[in-house]
């Protein structure tokens, strides 16, 4: 029931972002995005052109607990993305993954329970219609470790579904919490980046490959009847 109501929820968020906010334009060899720039994601970077991949590097997303407290840090956005109209490029699927490290402090007493937890909700909609195609949750606590109290953290959603679009607008809400039952201890949790992933599969090759395995089926029959 919760994932529907954020779903339901999201969609209002979604009209808010698209009236409110500030454009900055990315572009890859086959898609455009269209972002806000001036959320806690920070600023959208290419990291491989031809393969459509992009990641938001964020500089100030974190939740830090110090003593007895509780702390939280949340964003949402929301990238439109377009094929280009000179591409062949089609929507496999898309892919966003969630990085970042942590400390956790490490309780003194038995009844201590300090740790930090990373939150990732992605909604995908279609064409600029605000037609719901997909909703993906996901989140990962990690409770104090007493032999490794350092680490990183990974949250992926992925959602398919989407290859007869020619546009998507991706929303994404990123959230943080540190949380500290002790005094003597402090725990933070620092997003470092938000990646986004596509398949780059274009439409002719799978207009080749339909091609050449009706010759095939075709070469098969030939020789049955030989």
């Amino acid at each position: 029931m919760t994932k529907y109501i954020r779903a339901i929820a999201g969609a209002f968020v979604l009209l808010g972002l698209s009236l409110s906010a500030s454009a900055a334009i990315v572009e890859t060899d086959d898609l455009i995005f269209d972002y806000d720039d001036s959320t806690l994601f920070g600023t959208l970077v290419v990291i491989d052109s031809e393969a459509n991949t992009v990641r938001f590097v964020p500089t100030e997303f974190k939740a830090i607990a110090e003593g007895a407290a509780v702390d939280n840090a949340i964003a949402s956005i929301l990238v439109t993305v377009t094929i280009k109209d000179d591409s062949d490029f089609v929507f496999p699927g898309v892919q966003i993954t969630e990085t970042g490290d942590f400390v956790v402090g490490l309780p003194n007493g038995e009844n201590g329970a300090n740790s930090v937890r990373a939150n990732l909700f992605t909604e995908v909609f279609g064409n600029g219609e605000g037609v719901l195609q997909d909703t993906f949750f996901e989140d990962e606590t990690t409770p104090a470790n007493p032999e490794d109290p350092n680490g990183t953290f990974e949250v992926m959603t992925s959602h398919t579904g989407i290859s007869e679009l020619s546009s998507i607008m991706l929303f994404i809400e990123n959230s943080l919490n540190a949380t500290n039952t002790e005094i003597s201890t402090s725990s933070f949790i620092d997003k470092k980046g938000v990646e986004i992933t596509f398949v780059p599969v274009p439409a002719a090759v799978w207009l080749f490959g339909s091609v050449l395995a009706t010759l095939g089926l075709f070469r098969k029959r030939a020789q049955a009847t030989a």
